[in-house]
């Protein structure tokens, strides 16, 4: 690549480079002030450690941009989430880069300041490093890892039929958006592999012994207390690391010195690289090369401006606007200890709005006070918004965000005037939203990693999209043709096809409450039909499974979720049944299946717009899972609502009986 390209390149990988090393202490003497040189095999080390820990560290020095990069640079910086970090095999130096196999993919790599083939002459190569996308085109990350592998005859001759078989095909990835769409087929690709290693999981045993007589049956002996409990202790690990974590977090972000309400007090005890990346991602000029004490001063009154105050409180996160508040209303100062600062914590790091001072206990570390201050100067700034509604205004704000998110999972596709109008509905505001202000709303907090929904252009329109019809679809995204024949759509070309199917339906309205609490796992959880399935698993699966899992009906559930959504047929759920190992007595076959027609009927769908196909269709059940597009339509009734109160597996039977409902009435056979 051309030379000054190489150079940006060089920049911002070392900028992400530093960034991740101030923060985390990866290696020490990453660079030789003396000889202004950088230690490669650190460096190497580091890059390991940024690709390894997924996309938080570069959203993190994205949203502080300690180095001032441009906006077009931080761009590129995001770009490479979709980077594709592995072991591969150089096998090709062709004019316009290197051809390097990952499995059945293969990459055209361009070299940076040399060409790849003068860095690795001797073909096929095994190396380590990371493909990221870079101006349109492939790169990798200015290092390559030599794998410790020797390669025989055999791995020449399979390296040297791929790339031959790819060059047949044409099919060698070549561009930046050809690589993007790979490590996102990568990352799905793992995702299914870990689904089938689980599943794998809950194969019969191959050994003889017998296990222990505790299977997935005790379940159904749980209170709800007892169950909950039951999970809770499962993941307590898992709890437990990201307790951890978050502690060490607040560690970092931390002050380790007395209170203090003043700007000026808050930013001198803070470091000088500190208080530059603030200023930097502030846009104040120079601030890298000013005296401390001059920065200080000039950063105190730049932020007691109420105007670049309120373009703060914009940028904040819902969570982090939620504890700034509660710091607010406690009247500025908030002291709590390690174990209670879990509502707060998402305020620490947001200075200059909030600083957090950490003082130690007598004995111990876990002994901390961490005491939450908002400055004077914003506590007053703060006052006048709350007088004059902006609070109430980012309340709004976040509030669209939250419904765009349930609206995405519920309907799937929806145009922006739709969803305009159940904002309309959901926040009488005076003067009411535009459409263009809730636009606005939802791109300014679109993150394209982190949102359940993305905005994008449907046929001309603009649609707010669920994130996986953005995605290849799984066990679904088909049209059924009139000869018979399934068409296989592109992710888009699906969303358009759901868009389509909405024009002809009645949208399924709920209110802003039952909205916002809608999760399809949620909702499927409370149904009585899930209750009924569930119930029946645990009271017939073989002692003989592993006994360790007793969420078996419910990862049975969810699978059943995803089925849903997709429209998938009832041959494919029962091949997945059968896959995951459910085979039966021909008997208690029919009851299961007829157990998991229930609850897919009952289940709503993006493609009928949010009705379960019961709903949809007028019928109490459908003859399938998935009901014909060319049946009558009735008007859709009112979704499932519980009139009496729900009654308890152990709860006494209402019909008088005596014995418990799960005994009796409640019996699956029933």
């Amino acid at each position: 690549m051309k030379e000054e390209q190489a150079q940006l390149l060089y920049h911002l990988l070392l900028g992400l480079a530093r960034y991740t090393n101030d923060r985390f202490q990866v290696v020490e003497d990453l660079f030789d002030y003396e000889t202004l040189s950088m230690d490669t095999e650190k460096m190497s080390v580091l890059l390991d450690y940024i690709w390894e820990r997924g996309d938080r560290i570069i959203d993190d020095f994205i949203a502080e941009n300690p180095w001032g990069f441009s906006l077009d640079e931080l761009e590129i910086v995001g770009s490479w989430k979709h980077r594709v970090y592995s072991h591969f095999f150089v096998v090709a130096h062709r004019d316009r880069g290197s051809v390097l196999l990952l499995d059945d993919r293969a990459f055209l790599v361009s070299g940076i300041s040399n060409d790849i083939d003068e860095i690795l002459p001797d073909l096929p190569s095994g190396v380590e490093t990371a493909l990221l996308p870079f101006e349109g085109r492939i790169v990798y990350d200015t290092i390559f890892r030599s794998l410790p592998v020797v390669l025989g005859p055999s791995i020449r001759k399979m390296v040297k039929e791929q790339y031959e078989n790819h060059l047949v095909a044409d099919d060698i990835i070549s561009d930046a958006k050809g690589l993007t769409r790979a490590s996102k087929a990568i990352l799905d690709e793992k995702r299914k592999a870990a689904r089938e290693e689980a599943n794998r999981k809950k194969s019969p045993p191959v050994d003889d012994e017998p296990h222990e007589q505790v299977h997935r049956s005790i379940y159904a002996d749980m209170t709800n207390d007892e169950i909950e409990a039951e999970m809770v202790s499962s993941i307590s690990g898992i709890v437990e690391e990201i307790k951890h974590l978050k502690q060490e977090t607040l560690d970092v972000l931390s002050i380790p010195r007395a209170p203090a309400d003043d700007l000026e007090t808050g930013f001198g005890y803070l470091k000088k690289d500190t208080l530059a990346a603030i200023a930097s991602a502030a846009l104040i000029k120079n601030a890298a090369s000013m005296r401390k004490a001059d920065l200080i001063k000039k950063m105190a009154s730049y932020f007691s401006d109420p105007k670049i105050i309120e373009d703060l409180f914009r940028d904040l996160k819902a969570s982090q606007f939620a504890a700034f508040k509660r710091i607010f209303e406690a009247g500025g100062r908030l002291s709590l200890p390690r174990e209670s600062v879990e509502e707060v914590l998402p305020a620490a790091g947001a200075e200059p709005l909030v600083f957090v001072y950490r003082q130690e206990g007598a004995q111990d570390r876990e002994e901390a006070v961490f005491t939450f201050v908002i400055p004077w100067q914003i506590q007053e700034i703060s006052e006048e918004f709350k007088e004059n509604g902006f609070f109430e205004y980012l309340d709004t704000m976040h509030g669209i965000d939250q419904c765009a998110a349930a609206a995405a999972e519920l309907y799937g596709v929806l145009t922006l005037d739709e969803f305009a109008d159940l904002c309309l509905e959901y926040f009488p505001l005076d003067p009411p939203l535009t459409r263009e202000e809730v636009e606005d709303i939802l791109f300014g907090f679109m993150q394209p990693e982190d949102s359940d929904y993305e905005i994008m252009n449907l046929d001309g329109t603009e649609c707010l999209l669920w994130y996986e019809l953005t995605e290849e679809p799984e066990d679904g995204g088909k049209i059924d043709e009139d000869e018979g024949e399934d068409e296989e759509l592109k992710p888009l070309e699906f969303a358009a096809y759901i868009k389509k199917r909405h024009e002809s339906r009645q949208m399924k309205h709920l209110s802003k409450e039952e909205l916002l609490s809608y999760s399809m796992l949620e909702y499927s959880t409370s149904m009585p039909e899930y209750e009924r399935l569930r119930r029946f698993l645990n009271e017939n699966i073989p002692d003989s499974w592993d006994k360790d899992d007793l969420f078996f009906a419910e990862n049975v559930l969810e699978g059943l979720c995803d089925f849903a959504q997709w429209d998938a047929p009832m041959q494919s759920v029962v091949d997945w049944l059968i896959e995951m190992g459910l085979v039966l007595e021909l008997d208690k076959m029919n009851i299961l299946l007829g157990l998991v027609s229930d609850v897919l009927n009952h289940l709503p769908r993006w493609t009928n717009f949010g009705w379960a196909p019961h709903e949809a269709f007028g019928r109490q059940r459908a003859v399938g899972p998935c009901a014909d597009d060319d049946a009558d339509e009735d008007e859709p009734r009112e979704p499932y609502r519980r009139e009496a109160a729900k009654i308890g597996r152990n709860d006494p039977c209402p019909c008088g009986s005596g014995k418990k409902y799960k005994n009796c009435c409640g019996k699956p056979l029933n």
